[in-house]
């Protein structure tokens, strides 16, 4: 229910009132700043109604993404949806509810986080910016100037030829030493070293590669501070869950560092705890429940604005208000207007909370939104916002639509300031598991599972109902043969039964199994299990099974590891697109405009190391440990390095360094080296080794001979296997027709004989009818001739 807002009280916002050209009267002047500031009341109250009435369009249009996500989510928790649970009550049978969701998705996190969040370096770096032409220069030896003795390379001291050449009055296509006016005897040698046109160019690259160094560095330490892994793990949960996952940042935070500092005074020396605030980027995750952009939209660079939720209680309200960028007049009038928001709580947090069994909250909090998009400039004026362009700006326009970030609650406006993005997008980074194509919201993994996990419902309630029901027979009893002795005609182990004499000696009790249908079901449930497998790509090798490939050999395991990295490899590549690049981005305009440290800024390229850094390590890791293989091998052997191999394959495990033995340890060792007879029994044992190695390859590839002997052998006994099966089925086939026809025969033969026997019935019915005749009319005709009348 919506409430009209309240009139802006004149006191509650202090504006900066133009004074016109011509004085006005004391009474005038009053009147006229009245007015001005009941205008601007009047566009602030119409600017929160207007994003108010915009926010609730938009949460009734996405109800049905809602929907989804609220079905998946209860998915994910093994939870049946109201109306399935209700039929089932009904029915009777079991509740069961087999949770393959929720170890799917935990298993494709699992995997995602493995890749993305590497422990040992980033998923992202910075590189300076390729320079073609100073790559061309870099074999160029012309001496392009001279350098004062002990001066840097560009620094104090540096004279540089074509840079000062109009200046000299000298082209650039004369000798270096006509360049600067100096003698042909080479007493210019005074002014110091030459250099060249290739030095420059390699100090302009190392320059370049250095600011990008101390970039990096910068980012990732502002990354640290701010968690950035925990709210990407965070992003990719619900992603995988929900379909959609959202990064905001970067956002501007008051962070307060807290030191000591070392005082002197009067000869006493003390600590002082000094506090400080700084202004830090951060990144956050975002509720896709409480994020609403522009549904229009099919990317997040496509979308022309975003609204995002958040709820605060009157503490909190209280608390904003004591910042400086929040309209302190605002605030105060929510707070007035009512203690308790005029909002409801949303459905789907009800929703929510139901899953949790958790019903009859109170929810007093307020609903605080934050829009970002275009605003009109004469709407940004009547909320005070600072830094707009003023009227003697080349772009000024009265009547433009500036990027604007709002935050407003129960209809009114409590802080409006322009984008902090140079660029104008907006702060989110969205990231969606399987986009439909239609908007930015996607569909993770309990939809693409969704039918697949009611079969396995279905199923599983199905065994255990008819487990439950064929444990036990079904007993017939003859109540008016037997009595129970107890009066009770339940069966129970050793109960006495009293027998009625009136009835002939038959069975009082009759005995009707229930047919198990276990093994049937059983083979569709496994069945479903595999078409999960296929449908969410996660398979059982990523959920550490390992039953499947123990039969197999190395390289066959190898291959199907890569084809899942291959998978994977596709989901990361769309985060980097999604995520990492927008927001790594946006964090180095950030540093680009507010960093205070000059040395890091430079024109830099953003590289996502997802997909690189996931396929990179599992590739490493293989052709290391081949290599380590391989060292004792007469031929590669010598070519190899092996400080340098353990220490990436100690890299690659995430070792420690205390396992390796440091350079100074490494050469106390080689100085300690044995003398003549004991290098020439090392020369043996490496000969020795070098045989080893070689007879080691020659089984090796001996064992490879007999794999392939034994999958030939397996190949013949599946085929020897499979004609034993087409003559077991013919068999059968001929057994089965052979029972048919001796089944036919049976009743042929019956058939006949029952014919003769109607027929000879038939004849004796005729006999007896006839003997009957020919007796009665003899009785007839004796009566007749004794004249004793019928």
């Amino acid at each position: 229910m919506q409430t009209t807002a309240m009139p802006f009280a004149a006191a509650d916002v202090s504006f900066d009132v133009t004074t016109p050209d011509q004085p006005f009267s004391e009474a005038e002047s009053e009147r006229h700043t009245e007015q001005q500031q009941i205008e601007f009341a009047e566009r602030l109250s119409g600017l929160g109604q207007r994003l108010q009435g915009q926010a609730d369009k938009l949460v009734a249009a996405r109800r049905s993404v809602e929907t989804r996500m609220l079905a998946d989510l209860r998915q994910y928790n093994g939870l049946y949806d109201p109306d399935q649970l209700s039929s089932i009550e009904v029915a009777g049978g079991s509740k069961a509810f087999v949770n393959m969701t929720r170890a799917k998705c935990n298993a494709l996190e699992s995997r995602l986080g493995d890749g993305l969040l590497p422990s040992d370096g980033n998923n992202w770096a910075i590189t300076p910016t390729p320079m073609p032409e100073l790559n061309a220069v870099l074999g160029d030896d012309t001496v392009i100037g001279y350098r004062s003795p002990g001066a840097m390379p560009g620094g104090p001291g540096m004279v540089s030829g074509p840079a000062m050449a109009g200046q000299m009055g000298n082209g650039p296509g004369m000798p270096p030493n006509k360049l600067f006016g100096q003698p042909a005897n080479g007493a210019g040698q005074a002014m110091g070293q030459p250099v060249q046109a290739r030095d420059m160019a390699r100090q302009r690259l190392d320059d370049a590669a250095d600011r990008a160094a101390r970039m990096q560095t910068l980012m990732a330490d502002q990354l640290a501070e701010c968690d950035y892994s925990a709210s990407l793990r965070d992003v990719i949960h619900d992603a995988v869950v929900l379909g959609t996952g959202v990064l905001k940042g970067p956002v501007a935070h008051s962070a307060t560092t807290t030191r000591f500092q070392k005082v002197e005074e009067a000869g006493a020396t003390f600590h002082l705890l000094v506090r400080q605030a700084q202004i830090k980027p951060v990144a956050e995750r975002v509720d896709p429940f409480e994020f609403f952009p522009d549904l229009s939209a099919q990317r997040i660079e496509d979308a022309e604005f975003a609204f995002q939720r958040h709820y605060l209680t009157r503490k909190q309200l209280r608390e904003l208000a004591r910042q400086d960028d929040f309209l302190k007049g605002q605030i105060r009038q929510v707070l007035l207007e009512s203690e308790r928001p005029s909002s409801t709580v949303p459905s789907h947090l009800a929703e929510m909370r139901e899953m949790a069994s958790l019903t009859g909250i109170e929810d007093k909090r307020y609903q605080l939104w934050e829009y970002h998009g275009p605003i009109q400039r004469n709407e940004l004026e009547a909320c005070g916002c600072a830094g707009l362009p003023e009227e003697d700006d080349p772009d000024y326009d009265p009547f433009a639509e500036l990027q604007a970030c709002i935050w407003f609650t129960e209809h009114r406006v409590i802080k409006a300031s322009l984008s902090p993005l140079d660029d104008g997008r907006l702060p989110y980074a969205v990231y969606t598991l399987e986009t439909d194509g239609t908007s930015l919201f996607g569909t993770g993994v309990p939809y693409a599972m969704r039918h697949t996990q009611r079969v396995l419902n279905a199923c599983f309630r199905a065994m255990l109902d008819n487990a439950s029901l064929s444990a036990k027979p079904q007993v017939l009893i003859d109540i008016g043969a037997v009595q129970g002795a107890d009066g009770d005609y339940t069966i129970k182990p050793g109960k006495s039964w009293v027998w009625d004499s009136r009835y002939a000696s038959t069975e009082p009790f009759r005995v009707v199994p229930i047919q198990s249908n276990l093994t049937g079901m059983m083979g569709l449930f496994n069945l479903a299990s595999q078409l999960l497998s296929e449908e969410t790509g996660v398979y059982p090798l990523q959920q550490g099974d390992q039953t499947r490939f123990l039969n197999e050999t190395a390289t066959g395991a190898a291959i199907a590891a890569n084809s899942m990295s291959t998978l994977i490899g596709r989901l990361v590549k769309r985060f980097d697109d999604g995520v990492t690049k927008p927001f790594i981005r946006a964090l180095y305009h950030w540093n680009m405009l507010h960093a205070d440290d000059e040395k890091v800024k430079g024109d830099c390229n953003i590289v996502a190391r997802g997909v690189s850094a996931l396929l990179e390590k599992e590739t490493q890791t293989n052709g290391l440990m081949q290599m380590l293989q391989m060292a004792g091998h007469p031929v590669v052997g010598p070519f190899l390095n092996p400080e340098g191999l353990v220490e990436e394959i100690s890299r690659v495990m995430r070792l420690p360094k205390s396992v390796l033995k440091t350079p100074e340890q490494m050469a106390q060792q080689q100085q300690q080296a044995p003398g003549p007879d004991a290098q020439a029994g090392h020369a043996q044992a490496q000969q020795d080794n070098a045989a080893l190695a070689q007879a080691k390859l020659q089984l090796e590839q001996a064992r490879l001979q007999l794999q392939q002997q034994e999958l030939q052998w397996a190949a013949q006994e599946r085929q020897l296997q499979h004609q034993e099966f087409q003559q077991d089925q013919a068999g059968d086939m001929q057994r089965h027709h052979d029972q048919i026809a001796i089944r036919q025969a049976g009743l042929q033969e019956q058939q006949a004989r029952r014919a003769m026997e109607l027929t000879a019935q038939q004849q004796m019915q005729r006999e007896r009818t006839n003997a009957d005749n020919q007796r009665f009319n003899t009785e007839v005709a004796l009566k007749l001739q004794n004249g004793s009348g019928i």
